[in-house]
């Protein structure tokens, strides 16, 4: 059976999506449960054999395939590390109806989502930030136009743009 590397959850709060890879490579687990995933199967009215790739290890081993960049069939077995053929991987991801992958999709596009969201709240409040800054210009006649001026300490004007940003 395929096995999480890792225990502990995953973060989706403000790091990057390559971080946000590792971190469901890492626990798979806690991201796509195996109970989500057979909850899922049931109600689309999939019906499965217990076998060495079930849905769950299939499933599993897909989203672990598509994180690995669409990796090749003979590369997810050793990503799996248990044993089976392409062709067994093949025929399972085969079994499995559109709809289950629909589903799935939307189950945990939807909980990744939300819990970005939840992540994003201090004390259950929004927050917006607002960042700025400024930087001086070399003298030209079009900039001497257009921005704001300002002594410096020895007496000398010189053009400063200012930048805001507003970021949530």
């Amino acid at each position: 059976m395929l096995k999480s590397n890792l225990a502990g959850g995953f973060s989706l709060g403000t790091g990057s999506i390559a971080r946000a890879v590792r971190d469901i490579k890492d626990d798979l687990f806690a991201t796509v449960s195996p109970d989500l995933i057979l909850s899922i199967c049931v109600a689309e009215g999939h019906r499965w054999r217990n076998r060495v790739l079930g849905p769950v290890e299939t499933l599993h081993l897909f989203i672990v395939q598509v994180l690995h960049g669409n990796t090749s069939c003979a590369h997810v077995r050793v990503l799996g590390r248990f044993g089976f053929s392409r062709a067994a991987y093949c025929a399972a991801r085969g079994r499995i109806p559109l709809g289950v992958y629909r589903a799935l999709l939307r189950s945990t596009g939807q909980e990744l989502t939300e819990h970005r969201h939840r992540q994003s709240l201090w004390r259950g409040h929004r927050l917006i930030g607002i960042d700025g800054s400024s930087f001086s210009m070399p003298w030209t006649e079009e900039l001497w136009n257009r921005y704001h001026w300002r002594v410096c300490d020895m007496g000398i004007e010189f053009p400063v743009a200012r930048i805001r940003r507003l970021s949530r």
